[in-house]
């Protein structure tokens, strides 16, 4: 079901500490008694402690993972499932409602997708709402957008989506709510100052609130800014805080300790991998950068936590160079230079990337999976292509080598493939 390998996966935690509150400016967050739960299986926690300064400390002597984890062993076991497997996929959004977990979207080797997978916890079973009722404000039709790098958070009998990059594209972040019970969605009117469109955010639920932070938008631009969005009102604002904050970024964890305290770890920055570790104050609106104490994880994106109590576990991204940073370097070099004098340009991958970037993330892939890549990488066959009919001087003769040919070959196949489309 997850897009990452077996055999990379481990369980590890933050244990995060918290002091006495200081007195500070009221939260634009109302307080609530009760618990909320955050995007991608993460939960806020219980605690009556609160502050704008945290001490962190890291342990992570899991052993490694297999496929799924139990709560209290933390060791990693597989499962029996029966139903129809949902399709591969990554850069999807999951979140529990009650004994199910509800998967949306995603990205496979084929493209964007936008189905609803329920897994039932207690038959241990998946299964595809038939239901294909879309609801709108106008009540015309309508049909969730193909998406990746979207949020998804529980809200009573409902699962929202928030954000993401959809195809076709949009311009400002839209929420969208699917009923587990009528299996039908709904696309949530916004009004307010609503944010620019992005992918690779964090959206956190606290009782009727949502609170977004960072994401990437359309341009790969990497953001942190914050906002927050009432549920009742259905009104995006802006939030403004003060202190040292989290620097632009995607692909991080968030979480939310006891409605008050908003957790961001790690993602990835324009240029890094990052493994900072932030806090904001919702009562005295402060951000505060969170002291590395014993060990600390190393920079990841890509992951997901959840917080239970004062404890923050999570889950291992599969440790390859993400889509980022490849394409960060990528687009870093001069596009009028080439491998070689039969090469594409760099000016041909950049423009072209959309059609390749499959093929080319699979070689990171296995490279950093299994520590190898194909020998035949080194092995190159010469051939003499005659320019001309009749040729034969050698100077009438273009040579080639048979592996370039082979991937510019592949190339234009996927070129075609778009044109098509």
């Amino acid at each position: 079901m997850f897009g990452f390998s077996r055999r990379r996966m481990k369980l590890g935690r933050l244990k995060v500490q918290l002091a006495d509150s200081a007195q500070g400016t009221r939260s634009p967050i109302k307080q609530s008694k009760r618990t909320s739960n955050t995007n991608n299986g993460e939960s806020g926690g219980r605690a009556s402690g609160q502050s704008d300064e945290l001490n962190c400390q890291y342990s992570s002597d899991a052993p490694e993972a297999n496929n799924t984890t139990t709560g209290k062993s933390e060791n990693w076991m597989v499962l029996s499932i029966a139903g129809d497997k949902p399709t591969p996929r990554f850069n999807h959004a999951a979140a529990v409602i009650g004994n199910k977990m509800v998967v949306v979207g995603g990205e496979s080797e084929n493209g964007l997708l936008e189905d609803v997978q329920v897994l039932n916890f207690d038959r241990f079973t998946w299964s595809a709402p038939s239901s294909k009722i879309y609801l709108s404000p106008t009540s015309l039709p309508l049909k969730i957008p193909a998406c990746k790098g979207h949020s998804l958070v529980s809200w009573g009998q409902k699962v929202l989506l928030v954000g993401g990059k959809t195809e076709p594209g949009s311009e400002r972040v839209s929420v969208w709510a699917f009923d587990i019970e009528t299996e039908c969605w709904s696309l949530m009117e916004a009004k307010g100052d609503i944010p620019v469109a992005r992918s690779g955010h964090t959206v956190v639920r606290a009782s009727s609130v949502l609170i977004l932070f960072g994401g990437e938008d359309s341009k790969r631009r990497k953001l942190n800014d914050l906002h927050m969005f009432d549920l009742k009102s259905l009104t995006w604002l802006p939030l403004h805080c003060t202190g040292t904050g989290p620097s632009p970024r995607s692909n991080h964890v968030a979480a939310l300790y006891d409605d008050k305290i908003l957790l961001i770890f790690g993602g990835g920055s324009k240029s890094r991998t990052l493994n900072d570790l932030y806090s904001l104050d919702f009562e005295t609106m402060i951000w505060s950068r969170i002291k590395k104490k014993r060990g600390f994880p190393s920079p990841r994106a890509g992951c997901c936590g959840v917080l239970c109590g004062t404890k923050w576990d999570y889950v291992e991204a599969f440790e390859v160079p993400f889509l980022e940073d490849v394409l960060s370097v990528l687009n870093s070099m001069s596009g009028g230079k080439a491998l070689g004098l039969d090469s594409f340009t760099m000016a041909f991958w950049q423009h072209y990337w959309e059609f390749v970037r499959l093929e080319a993330m699979n070689f990171f892939k296995v490279f950093y999976e299994f520590g190898s890549f194909e020998r035949s990488l080194n092995v190159t066959f010469l051939v003499l292509i005659p320019k001309k009919e009749g040729a034969e001087e050698l100077k009438y003769f273009k040579l080639y080598k048979l592996g370039e040919l082979f991937i510019q070959a592949n190339l234009l196949k996927f070129w075609q493939v778009g044109l098509r489309r």
